[in-house]
């Protein structure tokens, strides 16, 4: 019987086992057990560090399915903060995850990401569930603005959009979202993979202040507020919090 030794990170909420794999010697068959809420540790996905030819490290990120996600805002977070457990002190990190590099550095005791320009923005796109737009921000979110996000019953709504043919055949993760002042935003997010609802979503946030930009007018650093806490988006670098939980071995 082999072992896991692990550390979990949490992001407003969003949760992360985080594993040293610089040996690539993990199995990824463990995925969905480990992230068990019931039979294993519990978690939105697994974190890998691994070494990289083109960037200080690699990171690789699964969903809860075991399917490999391309992008993570609030995992990216996260993964900086491991690394600093590691024993990786740098100014700023480049780092390798899903065929590009992102850069990224502690800032006043919250982790910055340059996340990159959004690509493929699309606006009031119609649908039978109402107006969305669409913004790929490392991986595929599509927003809607609603009048109260408390009031949207998610798991209703996201499921048809999350699989609407307007973006197959990948899918897309599903955001609503309320707009409470000038660059404030209310959010709440469907992702896929873990197929519901999460506290909070870093790639979500990007998209929707991308919207919002171009919606609105906004030429200032969006406030996105989710369930689990609150990210800055200012031009392409996500700012936020990230905190270790508890390490282990399974």
């Amino acid at each position: 019987m082999s072992i896991v030794t692990f550390v979990k990170y949490q992001g407003l909420g969003n949760d992360f086992i985080l594993l040293d794999d610089r040996a690539l010697q993990f199995q990824p068959s463990l995925i969905p057990h480990l992230c068990h809420r019931k039979f294993g540790i519990g978690a939105d996905g697994v974190i890998l560090v691994q070494p990289s030819q083109s960037a200080h490290i690699r990171m690789r990120i699964f969903n809860p399915d075991g399917t490999e996600a391309a992008s993570c805002g609030n995992g990216l977070r996260c993964f900086v903060l491991y690394l600093r457990e590691l024993g990786y002190m740098q100014e700023l990190y480049r780092i390798e995850i899903g065929g590009k590099v992102v850069v990224a550095r502690c800032v006043d005791g919250q982790v910055a990401v340059d996340m990159g320009a959004v690509k493929d923005l699309r606006l009031h796109l119609q649908t039978e569930c109402g107006m969305v737009h669409y913004a790929h921000t490392g991986v595929p979110h599509v927003v809607q603005f609603v009048d109260h996000v408390s009031s949207v019953d998610l798991s209703t709504l996201a499921p048809p959009l999350r699989h609407h043919p307007l973006f197959a055949p990948q899918g897309a993760n599903v955001n609503v979202a309320e707009v409470q002042q000038r660059e404030a935003v209310h959010v709440r997010t469907y992702e896929r993979g873990v197929e519901g609802e999460t506290l909070a979503c870093g790639t979500g946030a990007m998209a929707v202040a991308a919207v919002a930009r171009k919606l609105y007018g906004w030429n200032k650093a969006v406030s996105v507020h989710f369930p689990g806490g609150t990210l800055l988006i200012d031009g392409n670098w996500m700012i936020g919090p990230a905190e270790k939980v508890f390490s282990g071995q399974m």
